[in-house]
Formats: C-alpha cells, structure tokens, sequence
C-alpha cells in the first residue's frame, strides 16, 4: 500500500461501482448500487470524497464490499491485517457470503432452500437447550434466536456450530421407518420437509407403495407416513420433487407416469396418471429441474418435456450390443444429467453420446475416435458440460500376474486395460472433439471418473505396475490445457485379498475441499490445498469379507463424512477439528447391515436404512438419525478450516 497515494482524486479501478451491487444480497437488490455509489449519485452539485487508493484508510463498510468476495480462508487471514480489516472480517454477513462463495454457483440453492422455513429457524433454539444459561454460547445462541434470519446467515450459523463441536450426538428417538430392504428408493424434497421411501409390500398389499414422511421440528421426530399406491407401474424407475416441493413425480417400468400433488392438510393426492409411450422402461432419469425425463426403452432412448405435457422431444436409436467375450463382462450403462439440465450423457452397449438443449430443442452426438472404435464403459460430463471424460478399452497389454486369484486373473484377461479419453465442447459442429488425453490406465475392472464440483480438477483411478490403486488427478490450467497435478497413492495394504484394491467409489465434497476413495479394506480421505492434495483419514475395514461395499457419504454443506460398510453394521462420521486435523465425531455400531445412508437438504437428519429382511428395530428397516453438535465447554475455537 502506498500512503502517498491517499490523497488522489481518482479511485482504483473497480473500488465504486463493480463490487458494489450483488443480486445476490436481499439489501442490495433494487438499489442503485451501495453506500458509496448512492452517496456518489445524490445531489451532483455537492462535492464528495472518493476514497483514496490506500485500502487500509477505507471505512468498514467499503472494506464489506471487497473481503465478501474472498474465501472464507483468505477472509480469516485478512482479519489478522489490522484492527479496521478485523472488524471488516468479523461482521456475520460477510463471513456468510464467503462461506458460500466457496460452492458453485448452481449449488448454493441447494443449500439455502431447506433453510428458507419456519421449521428452519427453530433449530438454533432447539440446539440451545442444550447448553446450561449461563455459558458462553449459551448466550450466543440466545442472541441468534431471537432474530429472524436469512437463509445464508442460518446456514453460516448451522455450519459454524457443527464444525466447532468436536463431537456429534445422534438422536432416533422412536422414529423408525418401515422400508423395502431390497429398495434403495429414498427421496428428500428440496426444502427437507418430506422423505420419500418405497413401503413394504405386506404394508402395500402386494404393490408397490410410496411412503412420504412428513418431518417435523427436529427434537420431537414426529413423521406422518401417506401411503402413495403406485398401482400401474408396480416398479418404480424413477422419482423427483418440483424446484417448490409442491409436486411429486413418479415414473414407473409400465412407462405410467403419475403426478402428486401436495394438500393443506400435508396430504398428496394424485393429481394426473399419463403413459407419454406404450413401452416398457429399461432406465429412467430426471433432470435436476424435473422439467425432462429420459427413458431408456431397449437400444432407444427417448426425452420427454414437461413444458410440452411430458410429450416426446427426440429420440434415439442406439446400436445393438457388441458381443462380450465374456458373460461377467461389466455393463456399460451411463444415463446422468448434468447440474444444469442442459446436456446428458449416455452410455449403453459400449457405446456414447452426449444431448444437448437449446431452448426447448435437444440434439445428439454419438462420440466416435478417429481410430478403431473402442467400447465405451463408463464417463462423466463436468458440471458445466464442457468437458466429457471417458473410460474406454484399450488395447494394451495384460497383466493378469497382478491377481492372484485364478477366476480374477480370467475376469482381467476379458475386461483388459482401460484409458481415459478426454473430449472438449466447441460452439460449431461437430461440438465434441477428442482432446489430447493424458492416459489413464486401469488394470481390471474400469474405474469412476469424476470432476470436482467446479469442473477444473479430474481424477480417475490408475494402477501402477505394483498392483496397488493410487488416484491420478488433472487440473485444468487457465489456457484450457489439462496437466497432471499428482497422483495420490492409499496406504499400504495390509490384506492381500484381490478384492481389498477394487475402488467401489470416488467422490468430492460439495465445494471440492474432500476428496474420498473408498476400496476394498477401507476409505482413504484427502483435502486439497492450493498446490497439492494432503492425506487426512484412513479408515480401515474392520470385517474380513472384501465382498461389502463401503458406504461413503458427503454432507450436503461438503465439510463432514458418514461412512459405512455392509456387512458390519457400523457408522462413522467425521469431519475437521483443531489445528486441521480430521476427527472422528460420531460412531455407533447398530449390528445389522447398511445398504444407504442419505442425508437431509440441511445436513441434520442422516436416514440409516438396512440391506436384508433382518430388521433394526420392531419389524422396521430404516431408521432417521437427526445429527446435533455435541457441546463441550473449553473448545469455543475451530476455525472454518
């Protein structure tokens, strides 16, 4: 900073005006920009002092306007500059702001939405009945509650306190849900206050049933079950909430299609049954909007518009399956949405394309490489649908000396090698172009793709000649270039069960801050810094069967982890604690086997739900944990780290 340059007539570039409004601030829409462009704007004739280009001489609420837009990191270090930049920094809706500049742009919603209720503002009190008066943040906790609150503020708020508890308490209360154990169907609304599961059949008579949930203040567990008879479909394929959770959506094999609508009384009735197509539905996908439903009926895939009364908007005839060599031969089925409901990419019998709406119009390309054609497996659009990376089978040699096991090394010898293919959007056709791949070469079966939520990371499993699994990851340089960041090796094995290096998932956190890789004898976590990816976690399996796949599940908010596995029953939650580290907050064992864990919109209500007929508790098979911080005077600290 230059104090000589204090007193200059004109401003930096872009200290008034540019940084000033933001549509995304409640007090600044409708207004002409902030304090200093209105001051600016009113009576021309009266002369008014610019701030100069020394920022350290700017009032606090200029000093708003610059570090709002800073990741929460960079904020707390900013706050240490001077006692003017501390205050600056210390102000909620600040912190608030760059709390949730930290996700996309098409994911903050997500979170803000469930907050945006009544239901939402009792969870503070709630929380603070758990505190003797009289402490610290006892006090806080007052204070926040008896204001109303912003959807961004509550979530900052929410937030803070979990990630400050280095314990977290679960509470089932008597609330257990009777579900199918063989269905994995289980739904939230978007503003978290209905859970949809499939009911029994001996609750269904024999047909296939809906059960929505109605969910209460958390602390009195209260649900509500409605029974939804889908009598047509008999299986459900496919269900979603409309953006205002007033509609339920649900797809069914016969290809009916029915519409529930929600009452005063929180009730649904069915509102319409339709059947767009007289076919039997294979898959069946709705798009994050719920305005498009793609159904794959056979070798066909069909997209059908809601603006249009669910009527058909294109058509796809794919190509008949290749002949495997091998009937254990994995499947090649990829039909996923991107977040903005724009393009879909679909991967059946080897085969890829990617869809793309214009408007209400949507166009298809199949991808094809110049040289042989190569089975497609398995990819994955970045969320803005730029990039399209893909698993293909290559044509190198076999290593079949790295299993062991006879009936594996026969498996390997009819999967082979798996590449990476990587291939770029442009504007003029043919849109997508093969993209000069940096290989990534998997032995065995072909492992996930996955970009970061800000589409400028990408990680795929690899297998060095040693056999064991490490993840290689690229970064998107600013000339559009992906380079190889690092490849991040797991712990050293300790089983040498074939089955303890097959990679079951690979998933990031909401803001990209995690990174989890769960294999066959446990999970390894990993945060990623500005220039490197630093191991955090190693959770080791417990059992001795490598057949269970572990179970691993991001909070919405990304900070903490629930993990579990099949066939030991047990329950893990983690997440940061003092000094960076990365505690485990939450563990019970509930001695019977997990087939899902699914978090609520607002990270509070995690729902535990059983694999087999054997039931968790009085014929039920779900349980509905609601999640608290568990406080603990004497660690009032843990930063947002």
């Amino acid at each position: 900073m230059n104090p000589s340059a204090a007193s200059s007539p004109q401003p930096p570039a872009g200290s008034c005006t540019p940084t000033a409004c933001d549509p995304e601030r409640k007090e600044d829409s409708g207004s002409c920009a902030s304090v200093l462009p209105a001051a600016l704007c009113t009576k021309p004739a009266v002369a008014v002092q610019r701030p100069g280009r020394d920022i350290s001489r700017w009032p606090c609420h200029l000093l708003e306007l610059v570090l709002r837009h800073l990741d929460i990191i960079d904020l707390a270090h900013a706050s240490q500059t001077c006692r003017r930049w501390h205050q600056a920094a210390s102000q909620r809706a600040v912190q608030a702001r760059c709390l949730l500049s930290a996700y996309p742009a098409y994911y903050r919603p997500q979170l803000q939405r469930p907050l945006a209720s009544a239901l939402a503002q009792q969870i503070l009190p709630l929380w603070c009945q758990q505190l003797p008066a009289g402490c610290p943040r006892h006090e806080e906790l007052v204070q926040l509650s008896g204001q109303p609150l912003t959807p961004s503020l509550l979530f900052y708020e929410l937030t803070r306190q979990m990630l400050r508890a280095e314990r977290i308490r679960s509470d089932d209360s008597n609330l257990g849900l009777p579900l199918a154990p063989s269905s994995a169907i289980s739904l939230y609304s978007p503003d978290g206050r209905y859970l949809v599961t499939q009911a029994p059949l001996y609750h269904a008579r024999s047909r296939t049933s809906l059960a929505v949930w109605h969910l209460g203040t958390p602390g009195l567990h209260q649900a509500n079950p409605c029974l939804l008879e889908v009598k047509h479909p008999h299986i459900c394929c496919d269900l979603t909430f409309s953006a205002d959770s007033r509609s339920l959506m649900v797809i069914g094999q016969r290809g009916h299609l029915q519409t529930w609508q929600l009452q005063a009384d929180s009730s649904w009735q069915l509102a319409a049954t339709r059947r767009p197509l007289p076919c039997t539905v294979t898959r069946a996908k709705f798009s994050p909007d719920s305005h498009w439903l793609a159904l794959q009926v056979d070798t066909r895939l069909l997209i059908l518009g809601e603006t249009a009364a669910w009527q058909l908007c294109c058509e796809l005839q794919s190509t008949p399956p290749p002949l495997s060599e091998h009937p254990d031969a994995p499947k090649s089925e990829t039909l996923e949405f991107t977040a903005d409901s724009r393009h879909l990419l679909f991967i059946s019998n080897a085969n890829a394309f990617v869809f793309e709406r214009q408007k209400n119009d949507w166009k298809c390309q199949q991808i094809n490489s110049d040289g042989p054609a190569a089975p497609y497996k398995t990819g994955q659009l970045s969320p803005s649908g730029d990039w399209l990376a893909l698993m293909s089978l290559s044509s190198l040699p076999q290593r079949p000396s790295l299993f062991g096991n006879p009936r594996l090394s026969q498996l390997h010898q009819a999967f082979g090698n798996y590449a990476m293919e990587l291939w770029k959007r442009h504007d003029e056709e043919p849109r997508w172009r093969s993209f000069n791949p940096q290989a990534c070469l998997c032995a065995g079966w072909p492992g996930p793709v996955v970009f970061s939520p800000d589409g400028r990371q990408l990680v795929s499993p690899h297998h060095p000649d040693n056999g064991d699994v490490c993840i290689q990851a690229l970064s998107l340089s600013p000339d559009g270039n992906w380079m190889p960041a690092c490849a991040l090796p797991r712990p050293a094995r300790t089983s040498r069960h074939p089955l303890a290096n097959h990679v079951f998932s690979l998933s990031f956190s909401a803001q990209g801050r995690y990174l989890a890789l769960a294999v066959g004898d446990g999970v390894q976590l990993w945060r990623c810094y500005p220039a490197a990816w630093q191991p955090i976690a190693w959770i080791e399996s417990q059992g001795t069967s490598f057949y269970s796949s572990p179970v691993c599940l991001f909070s919405p908010d990304g900070w903490h982890c629930a993990l579990a596995r099949e066939l030991e029953g047990s329950l893990t939650i983690l997440g940061p604690g003092p000094g960076g580290t990365y505690l485990t907050k939450m563990q019970m064992t509930l001695d019977i086997p997990i087939r899902q864990l699914r978090f609520s919109p607002d990270g509070l209500r995690l729902l535990v739900s059983s694999i087999y007929e054997r039931r968790m508790r009085d014929g039920r098979c779900a349980i509905l944990l609601h999640l608290a911080p568990a406080f603990t005077e004497g660690h009032e600290k843990a930063p947002l780290s």
